[in-house]
């Protein structure tokens, strides 16, 4: 199942409050209250988003290099791909690879 991003909340509900309030917000203070709840909820999942990437981010380059008894290897900063010791760029996307 596809999961949906905090942009799409958070249009549903900017949405969903400005109509309710226009169109008639004293018998549609449901809604109005209901819009509001996905903005927050929109704006909550595109902050965790931007948290758990810069923590992905940061696991990558603790992990950038790690050694197996019979040899070393790479892992890319940008995709997380494992190359050879003597690689100078990943051969997933390409990026240059750290010494």
């Amino acid at each position: 199942m596809a999961k949906i991003h905090g942009i799409v909340y958070l249009i549903i509900g900017i949405f969903v409050t400005f109509a309710s309030y226009k169109i008639n917000y004293d018998k549609l203070y449901f809604f109005f209250y209901i819009g509001l709840l996905f903005i927050i909820y929109g704006v909550a999942q595109i902050v965790i988003g931007f948290i758990n990437k810069e923590e992905k981010k940061e696991s990558v380059r603790q992990n950038q290099f790690r050694q197996t008894p019979n040899q070393q290897y790479k892992r890319c900063p940008t995709c997380g791909n494992v190359s050879r010791a003597q690689d100078n760029f990943c051969a997933r996307c390409g990026a240059r690879l750290l010494i």
